[in-house]
């Protein structure tokens, strides 16, 4: 396999890695929204630790 390939698969492997990273991200954001949608007296303490809990 020459070095030209090798160096196409990691990057591949690495922009995979970022997509993944962005998709949760996205995914936590949407869970804090409804969170404080949901209960929009809760301070960031309180809404960490029902994420917490979530997560297990």
């Amino acid at each position: 396999m020459s070095h030209g390939i090798r160096e196409a698969r990691g990057e591949i492997r690495r922009l995979k890695a970022q997509l993944r990273a962005i998709g949760q991200a996205v995914e936590v954001a949407q869970r804090v929204i409804a969170l404080r949608q949901a209960h929009p007296i809760w301070g960031k303490e309180r809404m960490a630790a029902e994420l917490a809990k979530a997560n297990g």
